[in-house]
């Protein structure tokens, strides 16, 4: 499952996630590429929302003389015409150095619905001009991907999230890929709430506290790490084209490689830890209690 692996680059450029929230520094960064190049993933995951990311990917490909497959994504922007559309890919491709995307995806359905008029047109064209291997959109729900697909009338590719605790997407992922469709699963660890001290497990977190202790006492009965646990769960569903993972550091990555190796299947036990909270299950909503 290695091959599937997608290297998440928020903390590349930003301070990212609930459990460490910290960027890493140009170093970390290089010596987790480094890593990823050796191992043979995927390829990496990235935004121009994600501060430095791209200047931080675009300075290894050019000191390495390497590089990876890149999923990137459009920003909330003002949009005007599809002109601005490609400004801003050859900006991209230019800092990442870098002549083609593997995948340009939209990065939020809100910038779809409110460009959708123009906005699939340009990235057909960015297609047909072959600066994009193919196009799609991150999402946060099921239903946002049918709209998407009501104006694509061809495959695309979809980010969507997937762990322990969100199966929303599970029961279509047979018939997209039936269709075409290129898809990665993000979200694995769910921000990074899976780790959080149990001191922290308050607010609206309360409401899953107990599943999340239950998930560390699982973890110590199989002697398996909770890292390992969601990974396999995800790498279970053979439909997915990558899963994109984000790591605060080399040996972590490492380890990550390890429990792909393993593919240890707990799917009896874990059912039980489904959640239907859309509170608990979107992190944009986190912040509102």
């Amino acid at each position: 499952m290695v091959e599937k692996f997608v290297l998440g680059t928020a903390n590349f450029g930003m301070e990212y996630g609930i459990a460490c929230g910290r960027k890493l520094s140009k170093q970390e960064a290089f010596e987790i590429l480094d890593i990823a190049l050796f191992r043979g993933i995927w390829g990496v995951d990235t935004a121009v929302a994600y501060g430095e990311a791209h200047n931080v990917l675009g300075e290894y490909v050019r000191q390495k003389h390497k590089s990876f497959r890149v999923i990137t994504k459009l920003p909330a922007w003002d949009y005007q015409s599809c002109e601005d559309v490609y400004s801003l890919v050859i900006k991209s491709l230019e800092t990442l150095g870098i002549p083609k995307l593997k995948v340009l995806m939209i990065h939020s359905f809100q910038t779809f619905t409110k460009y959708k008029d123009f906005l699939i047109k340009c990235l057909k064209n960015l297609k047909k001009r072959e600066l994009i291997e193919n196009y799609g959109i991150s999402v946060y729900h099921p239903e946002e991907v049918f709209e998407f697909y009501k104006f694509t009338e061809e495959s695309f590719a979809v980010e969507f999230p997937i762990n322990v605790f969100d199966r929303r997407f599970l029961p279509y992922l047979k018939s997209w890929k039936g269709d075409g469709l290129e898809l990665f699963a993000r979200s694995i660890f769910l921000q990074g709430l899976f780790f959080l001290e149990e001191e922290k497990l308050k607010g609206v977190f309360q409401r899953v506290k107990n599943k999340i202790i239950s998930l560390r006492e699982l973890s110590k009965e199989f002697n398996i790490s909770v890292a390992c646990i969601c990974l396999n769960f995800v790498a279970s569903f053979e439909e997915l084209d990558g899963i994109v993972v984000g790591v605060d550091n080399p040996q972590q990555l490492i380890n990550n490689f390890q429990c792909l190796e393993k593919r240890i299947n707990l799917e009896d036990k874990l059912r039980a830890f489904e959640v239907k909270d859309e509170d608990i299950l979107l992190p944009y909503r986190w912040y509102a209690f």
